[in-house]
Formats: structure tokens, sequence, C-alpha cells
């Protein structure tokens, strides 16, 4: 596909990265395999912080919770910790099953105790490692807060991916139900959260446990006569298909699309749904469809813009080196996705739009490689024009010469004749 085309340099960067900055001295410097060792032969546990360069949570620590006196003191004289980048130790993060950073792990021996998951301040740390040493779970002690306390929905979202997490998943599908149904009542600033990371959360459970997924359905089946209708709220659209992505049903949310999307009555809906299709459509490489969907893609194009090319002032406080490579990140993120639609623009005939979401994307991102990617993409889907001979004639300008692409423009251009 284009867009995994266009995006493989995110990972292959973000694998060559090197950490910037100095280890905090709470971790050994040895690696795994040394702190393993050491934890052995002292009969101290092992505690472990997966990480990665590009996570913003993962940063956060380094410059507070690992720094933290309070928690330096609790690790010299109960564990050995060292700190593993993901990228770097593939086979060893696939090897502790880690899905997301930071995840924290402490072995006692050589058997995994407990393991949690996401940003902790210093005393939320030093609370469940003063519960490990207790021998109880962060699972118990989020039980408990869930059924003894106030509704707390961070407590009980944690509550349900660490069911998932340990294989409970008649518990955590309970827990996802009443999320769903009630987590913005109480957290109306968590629909972000709601319709990405718990949706992923939702999906990865449903993928492996018939019980959620019929669950999960049911929520699903309650919205479709409303949809039917034609009279669901912007958010009950929403919320219909990413309960489709959650139960593997995409192409029913495709369906949908192309039995409404000449009615003037579902005008409405569908600009609520013009983002989630078009990237069903643009998965699928129906480029011309995707291109025929967004109202704006220039519009469009500057929001991604704006979105990546963000310095929040927790990236100020990485060191230069990591700030370099956070950015370079950024830029392969927007860029691959203002390529992608570009290339669909074109493939729908919307050629003064195409020309447009170009322009925004050279605007911040005149690069060679840039030049090159956009070229490349459009051959790839039989899109070729002829001015694109000058985007090569800007790379080559810039010392980025392509004789192979440009052989591959000229018969592109020569089979569209």
């Amino acid at each position: 596909m284009v867009q995994a085309a266009i995006t493989s340099l995110v990972s292959a960067s973000v694998i060559g990265l090197a950490a910037g900055g100095e280890l905090p001295r709470v971790f050994e410097p040895g690696g795994y395999a040394r702190a393993q060792a050491l934890a052995v032969e002292s009969g101290r546990l092992l505690l472990v912080d997966a990480t990665a360069v590009w996570c913003r949570p993962c940063t956060q620590m380094d410059r507070t919770t690992w720094v933290d006196d309070r928690v330096v003191r609790w690790i010299d004289e109960h564990a050995v910790a060292v700190q593993m980048d993901v990228d770097r130790e593939k086979d060893r993060a696939r090897q502790l099953r880690i899905e997301a950073m930071p995840t924290i792990i402490v072995f006692q021996g050589e058997q995994e105790f407990d393991r949690v998951v996401g940003y902790r301040s210093a005393d939320e740390l030093l609370a469940w490692l003063d519960g490990v040493l207790e021998g109880r779970r962060e699972i118990d002690t989020l039980r408990k807060a869930v059924v003894d306390g106030a509704v707390d929905i961070q407590a009980r979202l944690k509550l349900a991916r660490t069911l998932a997490r340990n294989g409970e998943r008649d518990e955590a599908t309970e827990q996802f139900v009443w999320l769903w149904e009630n987590m913005l009542d109480y957290e109306p600033s968590m629909v972000g959260v709601r319709l990405s990371f718990m949706v992923r959360d939702m999906k990865n459970l449903a993928a492996g446990h018939a019980a959620a997924r019929e669950a999960f359905t049911a929520l699903r089946d309650r919205l479709t006569p409303i949809l039917t209708a034609g009279s669901a709220s912007r958010d009950q659209v929403v919320d219909w298909i990413r309960l489709n992505k959650v139960i593997g049903l995409e192409d029913t949310t495709i369906s949908w699309y192309e039995s409404v999307r000449d009615r003037p009555a579902a005008a409405t809906m569908l600009r609520s749904a013009e983002r989630d299709i078009y990237s069903l459509l643009a998965g699928k490489g129906r480029w011309a469809d995707a291109g025929r969907v967004l109202h704006d893609p220039v519009a469009r194009a500057r929001q991604i813009i704006d979105l990546k090319t963000r310095s929040p002032e927790w990236m100020q406080q990485m060191p230069e080196a990591k700030r370099r490579m956070f950015r370079d990140m950024q830029v392969r993120r927007y860029r691959g996705d203002l390529v992608q639609l570009y290339v669909t623009c074109l493939a729908a005939g919307r050629e003064d739009e195409a020309q447009g979401v170009a322009s925004v994307l050279l605007e911040v991102d005149e690069d060679p490689v840039t030049y090159l990617e956009l070229v490349q993409s459009a051959i790839m889907i039989k899109q070729p024009r002829p001015r694109h001979h000058q985007w090569l004639d800007a790379a080559e300008a810039a010392g980025e010469d392509s004789p192979e692409l440009r052989a591959e423009l000229n018969e592109a251009l020569r089979s569209r004749l």
C-alpha cells in the first residue's frame, strides 16, 4: 500500500535512534543480562523499564520519577533496575510481551511478579513497589479502588487494561462495556482516549475472545437502527464506525457509506464520518474513492501539519539529540500523511486541491526527499503528471539525483497516453 511505503522510513529511523542524554543513575549501565545476573546474585528484585526515545511519558519519568531521591533509595535497597530501549532490543521486547511504553516489570528471581504500563509519578511508583514487597499486585489495588471508592475513570480504565493483559478477559469485557457507555458522563475530556486508545484495547480483546466480540457487537447493534433511519447524531455515527473497527467489520462501514453517499439527507452524517471513511478506503487502496470523501483536503492538510509539528513544553526539556530525533520523526509522519492525501486527490481528479495539498507540504518541508516521495507515490498508484519532472529537477538541484525514478516517470507518462 502507498501509505505503508510512504511511512516505512518512520520505523527505520526510530530503530536507528541513539539515546540522547544521560541514563538516570538508578539504572544498571551494563544492560539487561548483567542486571539480571546481579539481581539473582544479590537476591534482590529485578526492575525493568521498557522505554523508547520517542516516548513522551518515558522522557517525563527520566526527568522526574527515576531521579526522585525516594525512588533511588528504594531501588538501591530492594532491586537492580535496568532500562531497555524496545527499538534496539526488539527480540527481548517481544519475549517480554511489551506492547506500550513505558512498561515497568518487576521480577522475583526469574519469575515475573507484576507489571504496570504508562507514566508513574514517584508517589505512584513507590505505592506500587511497596505493594510488591507486600505481595500485592496492581490489579488488586485497582479492583479495590473501583469497588470501594468514588467513580474513578482512570482507575477503571487501568483495571480493564490490566485484566485484559492478565488474561482475565470476561471481567475485562465487563469493564470496557461499562466504560464505553459511561466514561464520558464522568470525564467528558476523555472522548479522544475513548475513540482511539480504548478502541485499540477493545479491538485487541475482541480479536482473541469471542465473548468480548459479542458484547461489543451488541453495543454497535444498538446504534444500527438509528443510523439506518438517518437520525444518528455526529457522536453516534462515529461510535458506530469505531465499534465496527473494534469487531473487525470495517467493510460494513464502507458498505454503509456507499449506500448513502449520494443521498443529500445523509450529508451531515457523512461529514461526521469523512476522516474514518477516508482512512478505510485509502487503507484498501481505493485511492479515487478516498480522494472524493474529504470535504476540504487542503484544510485537512493544514490541520495535519498543525497537529504534528507542535513543539510541546515537555519536548523543550529533552536533550538536544532527542529533540532532533523527535522532530525528524514528526516530519516523516506528517509527510507520509500529506503525500497520501496528495495522491488520493490526484486519483479523484481533484487536481487543484492536490496541488494545494502539495504546496502546504512543501511550505514546511521543502526537502528533496519530499519531492521524490510525492513523485514515487503518484507513479505507484498510476497517477503521474508532467509537472512531476519539475519536482525531480528540484530534488536533483538539491543533490538528490534519481535517474531510475525519472525513467519510471517517463514510462508511466507514456503508459497514460
